[in-house]
């Protein structure tokens, strides 16, 4: 039975890589990394990143930057969301799973934004809610050229 059982998670964790590395299109830069919390990046992302908040308190504020993914083992990402207005970076991480993707940016002193997607061609597209109460929106995001 425990045989069995590591058998399982070897195959489910080589699945997950596979899927990881065929879902992400090859359209987008890839590459081989180290990057922090022991995540071993499969491929980095790098995308042109365009959200809005269409309800709630900050509805009418746009979002725009520049998001870099590393997605790693198990679809895992981390990453950062560099806004172009403020030269801010926001820390990013998220799961990569059968052509949907789940983002929170972690916007510092309890402030979170959650967000999903999914690829439509080369590009994502989604939906978020946060940061504050009520608020929600829509966000895309498309590989540099």
């Amino acid at each position: 039975m425990k045989l069995f059982r590591i058998w399982t998670t070897v195959c489910s964790s080589i699945l997950a890589l596979v899927l990881a590395l065929t879902l992400v299109p090859s359209s987008v830069a890839a590459n081989v990394s180290e990057t922090p919390n022991d995540v071993v990046t499969i491929r980095t992302i790098n995308l042109n990143f365009n959200g809005l908040v269409t309800e709630g308190p900050s509805r009418g504020t746009r979002i725009a930057g520049l998001l870099r993914l590393n997605v790693g083992d198990e679809g895992r990402i981390v990453g950062s969301l560099f806004l172009r207005d403020s030269h801010t970076q926001i820390p990013v991480r998220g799961f990569l799973r059968g052509g949907s993707i789940t983002l929170t940016f972690d916007l510092g002193e309890g402030g979170i934004i959650n967000g999903r997607g999914t690829f439509v061609g080369s590009s994502l597209r989604g939906t978020f809610f946060g940061p504050e109460r009520g608020d929600r929106g829509v966000w895309s995001a498309s590989p540099l050229h």
